[in-house]
């Protein structure tokens, strides 16, 4: 896959694909904890790659907590995004992630997958028409 632009923070690759999709992909740090600072760092990159287009948004999660204040801080501040997928890996995050969007009011549709095809496959339906 090609990328238009790249941005890396202390955890998370954040990039705008070819295709148009914004992919977020938490990379492997000492500290498996993604913080309220590393959700501000983040989501200052997405909107820096993003050329403030709102665009699909593909967030692979990886083996990472993250903790309450940045699921807040990420609920609770707008995105560059028209759409936003989250691909998990394991059953913790599966449940975690269930519980934060049955509890949550989010701005745009939001849906957790467990591999990336079929969430790129849900966000290409997102693309307007021409």
């Amino acid at each position: 896959m090609d990328y238009r632009k790249e941005i890396q923070t202390r955890d998370t690759l954040i990039r705008l694909r070819e295709d148009g999709i914004l992919e977020t992909r938490i990379t492997p740090s000492d500290n498996m904890r993604h913080e309220l600072e590393d959700a501000r760092a983040v989501m200052a990159a997405v909107v820096e790659v993003s050329a403030g287009k709102m665009r699909p948004l593909l967030n692979i999660l990886g083996d990472i907590y993250v903790t309450s204040e940045a699921q807040k801080y990420y609920r609770d501040h707008p995105q560059a995004a028209i759409a936003s997928a989250m691909v998990v890996n394991s059953f913790l995050q599966r449940l975690i992630g269930n519980i934060f969007l049955k509890y949550s009011t989010l701005p745009i549709p939001t849906k957790l997958f467990e591999n990336e095809e079929k969430a790129n496959q849900w966000l290409q339906s997102f693309f307007e028409e021409p």
